[in-house]
């Protein structure tokens, strides 16, 4: 068809589908595995975090592994706050940093961040120096 392929569309696409969930992206440093991933999978085990999370078994080109902290709907927008809030304040990691959160349908899609830019990944950015408490949430689209 003509239609143009948007983040915006493949969002469309995944309420339309009911493909919901999503996870926050944390990166962490090889070296830093043994103390942080521990932090990770306690606060999951106490409900402190998302459902379930998983980190990969290789560091990455950068010498991080990626963790996922996965959440079941995307569009709960205060659920995915309170995990992001959660991440800072029970796990102790990234109080000061933006963390991005990214639906599973990207990934399904095989749409990752090394596109070159050609079509945006994340569907939200939260945290850093101007929200350290995640108190906003930048999102391209609106529900």
């Amino acid at each position: 068809s003509n239609v143009k392929i948007t983040h915006r569309h493949l969002i469309d696409l995944a309420t339309k589908h009911h493909v919901l969930h999503g996870k926050w992206l944390l990166y962490v440093k090889a070296e830093d595995i043994k103390t942080d991933w521990p932090k990770i999978r306690n606060a999951v085990i106490e409900g402190k975090l998302g459902s379930t999370a998983k980190i990969s078994d290789a560091p990455d080109d950068h010498g991080s592994h990626v963790v996922c902290i996965y959440c079941p709907n995307s569009l709960d927008k205060d659920e995915l706050l309170r995990v992001r809030r959660s991440i800072s304040n029970n796990v102790g990691m990234y109080k000061t940093s933006v963390l991005r959160y990214k639906l599973d349908a990207f990934t399904y899609l095989t749409v990752y961040a090394k596109n070159q830019g050609v079509l945006r990944t994340r569907s939200y950015e939260c945290g850093g120096k101007k929200g350290e408490e995640c108190s906003t949430s930048i999102s391209s689209w609106a529900v």
